[in-house]
């Protein structure tokens, strides 16, 4: 038998086709052929196969195909109750599928040809188990039915497949053995911050989201050191307010009291309550700050309490329960949550480390900022931090800078500094810390994209083919062992990872501008045209012979933007990795108006400076996709995996999105440097609530 843990579990569209552990698992409890034992395994064990794939390792494993219920089994069907599943014994199809045709030359040698990277071919051998041979039968006919297209409509364009590659057991065992007892705040390891200038439009952001939607008690907490504690001003730590879409607003008052601020119907201040007392703490000291509403306290009111502290875990109430007899309802606005401001207007000037919000008080945090959660590498790089609650925040503005980069994590004791999905924490120096350590099950879980890589445009080529049949004993009876083959092929050769997301709906900037519009010709408002580089090997004294002009044709329905507004993405080479390669994925939501001419500009930045300034140049983008119009309340998809364009209009129809793009066109591949992309829409005729996405997939050969 094959050792080799790639291919020993596989999900066609979703559906699972391949899992030792599972047929390993239903051998054992009876399901197999009569007189078959199991002495040991090769396979993933399979406490971390159920946590990899989605399970409770701790309750989950599994049991039999009718309480788990097995992907085949069926009540209409009596006999997939008997069928333990497919085990492979031999999988083909890891290695790299490049190829390059080489031309011989008659003076010796060859000329290399293009490389290419050819189908790849999945190939598995193994056994069909099961009770009965009725049981066996369905379960072939279930794996041929399954691999000849689990999704309808997928004949040409072929499946998504995803498969194990390595069983991480080594490192999850190393990474539960990391998971500490306790937390003890402790004053070293990793310590960042942003530092908010409190000028206009330098604060920090992250889309409106169903988990931030609390219309009930809440629970706020934030680490900052504010310039001045008594500002000249209101000064806003958090909020989610803006215009009619207002929710909440928790701030510090001139007077050095903390502050929080309501509404019910997104417009109105429905409640204003302040603290008893000042803060009394020192300009520029570092504090935790927080507040929490029990909007209903069963006695026709609602309190709200303030609280300080210096750790983020023992807290200090600051002055007495404001109780005030008014039932409060929050309202379910659409605002941004922002950091450092309201509504889009920066007034914090200060050090922001970290910020939690919390779903009822004391619940769960659905929202946190932590500006420990990304390495900084420059006063403004990165300028996205991800969260492990699942939004991303976006650092907004020129004036910011990072605070505490190259302190690192290497002069902390080791023991007091663990690892968590995918970011490094300073061992519990920030409050919170105690309440994200993780658990077993978050640990295996979190390494689901080390264990597995997803394969598109796949579909069967062969098979099941069956090689052999087995009596269940003394060579009497009908088949209970079968022995099959079957191969499927990717169009698509490479290994994906899971998409990264770099910006999740981020709004446009506001049009200040209001240009006088003399001609609609779309001939009057040709773009400029950036200068060809004139070669080194240039001599001026030969110049170059003019060459002949190409007659162009052009497009009528396509205008430069007017006034252009323009949000730009950092994407750091560190998404996909040194040696490999990403494929970008962008969305564009058009918001309640149509959008005309928006372009989407690929900026290659090898030379670390800020987005803001490579934008300025128009002639630096490597590639630019036009996009003529996309109508109201639509999205357009660039899918650059596999390799489609889409536009998803009002009520769910999708339809094919290629009509809607302007110019040439390239399917853009990021590697070697870091990218700026940057997404430009027309300021005059966007609307409000137009936004940009965009995710990052690695892939590897």
């Amino acid at each position: 038998m094959s050792d080799n843990i790639a291919g020993e579990i596989a999900f066609l569209e979703g559906v699972e086709i391949v899992n030792n552990s599972r047929t390993t698992a239903y051998i054992q409890a009876g399901f197999g052929p009569e007189n078959l034992r199991v002495l040991s395994g090769c396979t993933c064990p399979e406490n971390l196969v159920v946590g990899l794939i989605g399970c409770d390792p701790v309750t989950g494993s599994y049991s039999t195909p009718v309480n788990d219920p097995a992907p085949w089994y069926d009540p209409a069907y009596p006999e997939s109750s008997e069928f333990a599943g497919f085990y492979t014994v031999d999988f083909n199809g890891i290695g790299s599928t490049y190829t390059r045709e080489v031309f011989p030359v008659i003076g010796g040698g060859g000329i290399l040809g293009r490389l290419r990277a050819a189908p790849r071919t999945l190939s598995w051998r193994g056994f069909l188990f099961g009770r009965t041979c009725c049981g066996v039968g369905y379960g072939l006919r279930w794996l041929t039915e399954t691999l000849a297209g689990a999704r309808c409509g997928a004949e040409c364009s072929g499946e998504q497949l995803d498969m194990m590659i390595c069983c991480p057991q080594k490192e999850i065992e190393d990474a539960i053995a990391t998971i500490p007892e306790e937390c003890t705040p402790e004053p070293c390891c990793w310590q960042q911050w942003i530092d908010l200038p409190g000028t206009s439009g330098n604060f920090i952001s992250t889309p409106d989201s169903a988990a931030l939607s609390i219309t009930g008690d809440i629970d706020i907490r934030v680490k900052v050191a504010m310039d001045d504690w008594t500002p000249a001003a209101n000064s806003h730590f958090i909020t989610k307010w803006s215009g009619t879409t207002s929710s909440w607003q928790f701030r510090l008052t001139p007077a050095s009291n903390l502050e929080v601020l309501t509404s019910s119907n997104g417009t109105d201040v429905e409640a204003q309550d302040a603290s008893t007392v000042v803060t009394g703490v020192l300009d520029g000291a570092t504090k935790w700050v927080r507040v929490t509403v029990d909007v209903d306290n069963g006695a026709a009111g609602h309190d709200t309490k303030f609280y300080t502290s210096d750790d983020g875990t023992t807290w200090t109430q600051l002055g007495t329960t404001v109780t005030v007899a008014q039932v409060l309802t929050i309202f379910d606005g659409t605002a941004a949550v922002e950091i450092g401001a309201v509504g889009g207007s920066s007034t914090l000037a200060g050090n922001v480390y970290y910020a939690e919000i919390r779903n009822g008080i004391d619940g769960p945090v659905v929202g946190r900022f932590d500006a420990n959660a990304v390495e900084a590498t420059g006063p403004q790089t990165p300028t996205t931090v991800p969260s492990n609650t699942g939004e991303t925040w976006t650092i907004n503005g020129n004036d910011w800078e990072w605070g505490g980069v190259g302190s690192g994590i290497e002069a902390c004791p080791e023991e007091l500094c663990w690892y968590y999905g995918g970011f490094e924490y300073g061992g519990c120096e920030y409050a919170g810390a105690a309440d994200i350590v993780p658990t077993e099950a978050e640990v295996i879980a979190s390494f689901s994209d080390t264990a597995f890589r997803s394969f598109f445009n796949v579909g069967l080529v062969e098979g099941p083919l069956v090689l052999s049949e087995r009596q269940s004993s003394c060579g009497c009876g009908c088949s209970t062992i079968m022995e099959i083959e079957f191969s499927l092929v990717a169009g698509n050769p490479h290994f994906y990872r899971e998409p990264i997301v770099l910006a999740d709906c981020v709004g446009f900037p506001e049009s200040t501008d209001c240009p006088w519009v003399e001609s609609n010709d779309p001939a009057d408002c040709a773009e400029e045209e950036c200068p060809d580089p004139v070669p080194c090997t240039t001599d001026p004294n030969c110049p170059t012979p003019t060459l002949p002009v190409i007659v162009t044709t052009s497009e009528e329905c396509v205008c430069t933007p007017i006034n252009p507004v323009e949000t730009c993405v950092a994407v750091p080479a560190s998404t996909w990795g040194r040696d490999f390669q990403g494929v970008p994925i962008f969305q564009v939501f058009s918001g309640s108006q149509p959008i005309y001419s928006t372009q989407i500009r690929i900026i290659q930045n090898s030379v670390g400076l800020t987005c803001d300034v490579l934008a300025e140049d128009p002639c630096l983008a490597c590639t630019t996709i036009g996009i003529r119009f996309i109508p109201a309340n639509s999205t357009l998809t660039i899918d650059g995996v596999n390799r489609r364009i889409t536009i998803e209009c009002p009520g769910g129809e999708v339809q094919p999105g290629e009509p809607f793009l302007t110019g040439g066109f390239e399917w853009p591949v990021f590697s070697c440097s870091d990218y700026c992309v940057c997404a430009r829409v027309d300021g005059l005729t966007a609307s409000e609530d137009a936004c940009f996405s965009m995710s990052v997939v690695p892939r590897e050969m």
